[in-house]
């Protein structure tokens, strides 16, 4: 009788101690991951489809393209160029020895949004000056 008295007493002293999350605990824990989670992958998604980084990233290949072949080509001459979906402009000022020459990328639908831009001073040797007549 006493053995089984010690056992009754330990198997109530198990069921006390016993360990784990209540179904509140639960249910308030999944709620603050989703109130972190919602948004995070709320956000990622308009990035995702968000095209402004793309389309910065193909206009400044463009200027950049466009300023290599004014340095490569020394083809120094005012230009514009209409492309799928951007415009492309080239402004030259000659000083003495010095060419600068501005190179614009905007967007097509709205030629007053400029997109990118680069800008870049030559010096001319003096062998080179007849480029410029």
């Amino acid at each position: 009788m006493e053995n089984m008295e010690k056992e009754r007493r330990l198997h109530i002293k198990l069921h006390i101690n016993e360990s784990g999350f209540t179904l509140v605990e639960t249910v308030v824990s999944m709620s603050l991951f989703l109130a972190v989670i919602i948004p995070l992958i709320v956000s990622v998604g308009n990035f995702m489809m968000d095209n402004k980084s793309d389309t910065l990233r193909r206009a400044t290949v463009l200027a950049e393209s466009e300023m290599n072949q004014v340095v490569g080509m020394k083809d120094f001459t005012e230009k514009e160029t209409k492309t799928d979906n951007f415009l492309i402009e080239r402004k030259i000022e000659n000083g003495f020895r010095i060419v600068r020459v501005h190179v614009t990328i905007a967007a097509f639908k709205d030629p007053q949004r400029i997109i990118a831009g680069l800008d870049k001073s030559i010096l001319l040797s003096p062998s080179n000056l007849e480029i410029l007549k």
